[in-house]
């Protein structure tokens, strides 16, 4: 029984972050942070510039996050899926667990560093639109 609980809070936890890169990019896509401000959105020099910075980042974000999380929820879905069904040690799944959360990770810092790319072609250094 306790074998049973334990693979399924891994499972869990290998799903929360593209989980949570889903939900958040609904949540900036769908305009729930309409205003700059200093607590919710995607914050960075850049967008924080003007009103259009704003709203064409997190915007830019919103989308990113939507197809990243989607497409990492289903490869980690399918992952965990087998992990939990045909490993046999708790500690193998814990470390699948680690590498889905670096990989899960990296696709969360590379999606950041693409947003700043546009922002940057989209827009001059003053926040500007080009």
């Amino acid at each position: 029984m306790e074998n049973i609980i334990l693979r399924v809070i891994l499972f869990v936890v290998g799903m929360i972050a593209p989980l949570i890169m889903w939900i958040c990019g609904k949540w900036l896509q769908n305009d729930l942070c309409n205003e700059r401000n200093q607590y919710m959105g995607y914050r960075t020099k850049l967008s924080l510039k003007n009103d259009n910075t704003w709203k064409f980042a997190n915007e830019y974000c919103g989308k990113l996050w939507i197809f990243s999380g989607k497409m990492l929820l289903l490869i980690s879905l399918m992952i965990m899926i087998l992990a939990v069904m045909f490993c046999e040690s708790n500690m193998m799944i814990c470390w699948i667990v680690v590498i889905l959360a670096i990989i899960q990770s990296v696709v969360m810092i590379f999606s950041m560093i693409r947003v700043e790319n546009a922002l940057k072609e989209n827009f001059d250094e003053n926040g500007n639109r080009k």
